[in-house]
């Protein structure tokens, strides 16, 4: 399930409103990876994904897989 809410917002006296949002890579071990190193890098990609979809996703890296290049 996605996340598509700010993670918080502040308002700063005078000088409009700030909004902290998240990008969130997964991976599962054994699922997705054979090891931790492996496990790493398709969370990073997994997460690169989320940033590039519009940022404020989470992604799992075994519904992008697929998706990715070769």
């Amino acid at each position: 399930e996605e996340l598509s809410f700010p993670i918080a917002e502040f308002g700063a006296s005078g000088k409009g409103r700030v909004v902290l949002t998240s990008s969130i890579g997964i991976a599962i071990y054994p699922h997705d990876a054979r090891n931790s190193k492996e496990l790493v890098d398709r969370a990073d990609k997994a997460l690169y994904y989320a940033k590039n979809a519009g940022r404020n996703q989470v992604s799992s890296y075994t519904r992008i897989k697929n998706l990715l290049p070769a």
